[in-house]
């Protein structure tokens, strides 16, 4: 009786991550660019089968190696959370070598629930924002905002706090506030509120 067995000698390919920097941190649908090396001593880099694989999104690109074995591609569809991304290039002997980096998206706030008071609101009175529901940060992280006052859509510098002054004003104006709300990280989503000036009585002094 005779027995055989294929045993193939080689040695895998050789891979090493340039982008990001290991335990790097961007915001949730910041645009990241991935960018490795890759080479091996048996086959061109064009024929290694490649392979970038997050632990929590799954397979982020399979695009293949130019000739001078650079790989490389770009992704704003990261989820929050700390990712370990691979990865891994293959030859045709099916040897493979993964390298590894690790990445830690940051979600951001989303939009509070804003109002303009008071309502109707005259040429006299002053505009201030209430937060009626304020904007939740995905890690629990404390949360700020800034202020953004539109007049007929107009951005103005009358105000950059939650209380617009009723000199800024005049009857017929269109009053809108962006508030926009950051984690200390990045900004979240804007949450916006508006008031139309009303006509303001007339006084009788005598």
């Amino acid at each position: 009786c005779t027995a055989d067995v294929i045993y193939t000698v080689g040695e895998p390919p050789e891979v090493e991550i340039t982008q990001p920097e290991d335990d790097a941190a961007v915001n949730e649908g910041d645009r990241v660019e991935f960018a490795g090396v890759v080479s091996d001593n048996e086959d061109l880099a064009g024929e290694l089968t490649i392979s970038w694989e997050s632990d929590i999104d799954g397979v982020l690109s399979t695009e293949g190696s130019d000739d001078a074995g650079t790989v490389q591609f770009e992704t704003d569809a990261l989820s929050q959370g700390t990712h370990t991304v691979s990865l891994t290039a293959t030859d045709t002997d099916d040897f493979y070598t993964v390298a590894t980096v690790t990445i830690t998206v940051n979600g951001l706030p989303g939009a509070p629930e804003i109002d303009i008071n008071p309502d109707p609101a005259n040429t006299t009175d002053d505009l201030a924002v209430t937060i009626t529901a304020d904007a939740v940060d995905p890690e629990g992280d404390a949360v700020s905002y800034t202020y953004a006052w539109f007049v007929d859509g107009v951005e103005s510098s009358e105000s950059t706090s939650a209380v617009l002054p009723s000199t800024a004003t005049a009857k017929g104006q269109t009053w809108r506030v962006d508030v926009t709300p950051d984690d200390g990280s990045g900004a979240g989503e804007t949450g916006s509120a508006s008031r139309i000036i009303s006509n303001s009585q007339p006084v009788l002094d005598s």
